[in-house]
């Protein structure tokens, strides 16, 4: 049997499947999906299903976000592709839910500000990535496929088309390998210890020969100066990973910012009685929301602030009566004008800690 050229995964909700060609399809088998797995141990198993992997391999699957979207075209006149690929994240991010920061965006223009777009968290792409590289293969691209054939005949027929198919479809493809960021810091280790062998032949030599002091003196003093700039570069490096981690520990405070707010809303709503209307939220400094409304009742105002402690709780919220005024303008003294503080203990937390480190600096 001839060898593979190309390697082909297809990865579905509930099924994988691979697909080996060469001028053609030689071998084509598939498999359940595994349920409660990464992306990266779903594309194991898939390449599993054959033998050695080719090392152009690609992957369709139908959990890759796709959809068009439409930017004007004077706005996008002269930009490049990365900086057009940075507009078209921004525009899919309302729409994918995957934060622009953390996706891997492929496009294919079609012309008058139309474009093809498809979407999947950037750590996917890199799970997808390793896993291929440690079957012996090279991630050519990800692309995005709808509705491939059920049966196993129809699947072959399938197959067939779709070399010819991924021309004409967007592509993500995996990002260059980054250099190690602990570069420099070797390389300063490696002179330092370079200009000790320099000094230590320095005295050496100078005691059997010393006519060549001021030759040897000569390299150590060079060796001091490339020692120093390397010390530099280390002090450089160490500024880059501090401002690397705080962005790391910015952006999850983003997250968890996000994620606590969704469930604010989504259980005020589901929360609040039908006499109660909320009128406004409104944020009071980093962490807390002012909730205010009217109440045609004084105890429905106290029965939603306690659900909503209790079904906040989960999400790190505290919920505080602040006022809840009646305007008496009905036999029971109603309606009533309320406000509630709503404060998010993780956000304090994050805080808390930041402020700590920043102490014992």
């Amino acid at each position: 049997m001839k060898a593979a050229t190309s390697t082909f995964i297809l990865i579905t909700a509930n099924r994988i499947a691979r697909a080996d060609f060469n001028g053609g399809l030689l071998s084509a088998k598939t498999a359940p999906s595994p349920a409660g797995v990464s992306t990266g141990e779903i594309m194991r198993a898939a390449l599993a299903l054959g033998g050695k992997v080719a090392k152009e391999t690609r992957v369709l699957s139908t959990e890759v976000w796709a959809q068009e979207v439409k930017l004007n075209p004077a706005q996008v006149a002269g930009l490049t592709l990365e900086q057009l690929g940075r507009a078209l994240s921004f525009e899919a991010e309302p729409f994918s839910g995957i934060p622009v920061a953390e996706s891997a965006t492929g496009f294919r223009d079609e012309g008058g500000g139309t474009f093809n777009v498809v979407q999947m968290p950037r750590t996917e792409l890199d799970a997808v990535a390793r896993a291929t590289a440690a079957a012996g293969g090279q991630l050519a691209g990800v692309h995005h496929c709808s509705n491939p054939p059920e049966s196993d005949e129809t699947l072959l027929e399938w197959w067939k088309l779709q070399p010819a198919r991924i021309a004409e479809t967007p592509v993500l493809t995996p990002r260059a390998p980054e250099p190690s960021p602990h570069r420099f810091l070797i390389a300063g280790i490696a002179l330092e210890a370079l200009a000790i062998v320099f000094l230590l032949l320095a005295f050496g030599w100078n005691a059997v020969q010393r006519k060549s002091f001021e030759s040897r003196n000569a390299e150590f003093t060079t060796a001091a100066r490339e020692l120093d700039a390397a010390n530099k570069q280390n002090d450089a490096l160490r500024k880059e990973l501090a401002a690397l981690e705080k962005q790391d520990r910015q952006r999850a405070q983003v997250h968890t910012r996000r994620g606590a707010l969704l469930a604010l809303l989504n259980t005020l709503a589901a929360s609040r009685p039908d006499d109660v209307v909320v009128r406004s939220l409104a944020a009071e400094g980093p962490s807390s929301v002012i909730v205010s409304g009217l109440s045609l009742e004084s105890g429905a105002v106290d029965d939603m602030s306690i659900a909503l402690t209790q079904q906040l709780r989960a999400a790190g919220w505290t919920v505080q009566p602040r006022s809840k005024n009646g305007k008496k303008n009905l036999p029971n003294g109603g309606p009533w004008e309320f406000t509630l503080l709503l404060t998010h203990e993780e956000a304090v937390r994050a805080q808390a800690v930041q402020l700590s480190q920043q102490n014992s600096k």
